[in-house]
């Protein structure tokens, strides 16, 4: 495991350390992919039953309607974060409001050469030199706008507290951005959900099920690329036809390319890694821990977890997030992490009608990293951070 880290499964969580804080602790690791394997082999056989591999991250092409205008998503943003927490609004409204830190354009006003943008850029970094976080986001008109602005609001959000404590964002822990931004995203699912139109309420669960089905895919991808024993890993999680799966394919011939000297491959086996340890562990700690807040009784304990999570006092680890959730233990993480999988897997194929299995899989290519294009335009993507 990377950085030296422990692979036994201690009692006390806190015991994990991370020097680079650039991957989760193997505890976390263990138990989340535990769990996730435990629905992968079914929900993946009924995609291909269907004659799909996994959807990705063409959402706003899988779910055109209903239509949202971008006042609607900023103001839904603004109300699904105060159904969550007062403060998280304040910070959110006084984001969204300023053009200077919000930059919002309409998709359809690129030019072929444009990029479209759906990131938040830091403060005081390369790209960004100012000193508030930048969101940019490229709307076109679909529930993917509400979603994602969330998630890059949730960034900048996360930006601003731990600027407020007197640290930067390399500070942070690597591992913890994609977290404070999927808190702030399944915030938005859960408002959604709720919406009184009820088209509403489907494309968020079918936008849900997407986001989720593709970091469950990336669970395994970025185990085997990882472990180095592709075979077994996707053995054990795709079925034996898991070569038909293009990523876990590719991630086979780079183990054996790599195996040989190639560092080429070596370096891709890496990102995959990398990959996996940021956004699909991420997404479902993000989950995780939502649930777990929205389900805490003590105001006080609530207030105690999103402080630490987004970093209100200073950069802090997984650890030390869980520890404040009182998930102090191994047994409690596994549980934890089986509660989660059982809601993820509540949307996914198999467990609905046929009609929302068939928009569910309608999916492009296996591309993680990217946004489906804009049938309309030519511009090139940009990865959503």
């Amino acid at each position: 495991m990377p950085n030296g880290e422990q692979t036994h499964a201690p009692q006390n969580l806190s015991a994990f350390t991370n020097t680079a804080g650039t991957y989760f602790p193997d505890t976390v690791v263990k138990a989340v992919t535990s769990a996730g394997a435990a629905i992968a082999h079914d929900m993946f056989e009924a995609h291909r039953a269907l004659g799909s591999d996994m959807p990705l991250n063409g959402h706003g092409k899988n779910i055109p309607d209903p239509p949202f205008s971008i006042e609607d998503s900023k103001k839904l943003v603004i109300d699904a974060f105060r159904a969550f927490d007062e403060d998280l609004a304040a910070r959110a409204e006084k984001i969204i409001n300023d053009k200077k830190r919000c930059v919002l354009r309409d998709l359809d006003s690129l030019g072929p050469k444009d990029i479209r943008q759906m990131q938040c850029q830091p403060a005081e970094t390369e790209d960004n030199p100012g000193t508030f976080a930048v969101v940019r986001l490229d709307y076109d008109g679909t529930i993917n706008d509400a979603v994602y602005l969330a998630h890059e609001v949730g960034h900048a959000i996360a930006d601003e507290m731990v600027r407020n404590a007197e640290f930067k964002h390399d500070d942070t822990k690597a591992h913890m951005h994609e977290i404070q931004s999927h808190l702030l995203q399944h915030t938005m699912y859960d408002h959604l959900s709720k919406h009184d139109d009820p088209a509403v309420r489907q494309g968020a669960e079918k936008h849900f099920a997407l986001e989720m089905a593709r970091y469950l895919y990336h669970l395994p991808v970025g185990l085997a690329a990882q472990d180095g024993q592709p075979e077994q890993v996707f053995s054990d999680w795709l079925g034996e036809n898991w070569r038909d799966y293009d990523a876990a394919s590719e991630i086979a011939d780079k183990n054996t390319a790599a195996a040989q000297g190639d560092k080429k491959a070596q370096e891709r086996l890496d990102d995959r890694r990398d990959f996996m340890h940021a956004h699909p562990l991420g997404a479902i700690a993000g989950l995780a821990l939502y649930n777990h807040i929205q389900k805490t009784e003590n105001a006080g304990k609530k207030q105690d977890v999103i402080a630490s999570l987004m970093g209100k006092n200073g950069p802090t680890r997984i650890t030390d997030v869980l520890d404040a959730a009182g998930v102090d233990s191994a047994a409690k993480l596994d549980a934890l992490a089986k509660d989660t999988m059982s809601d993820i897997a509540a949307a996914i194929p198999g467990r609905k009608d046929a009609a929302f299995e068939s928009s569910f899989i309608a999916g492009g290519n296996d591309a993680p990293e990217t946004v489906s294009k804009n049938e309309k335009k030519g511009p090139a993507l940009t990865a959503r951070s």
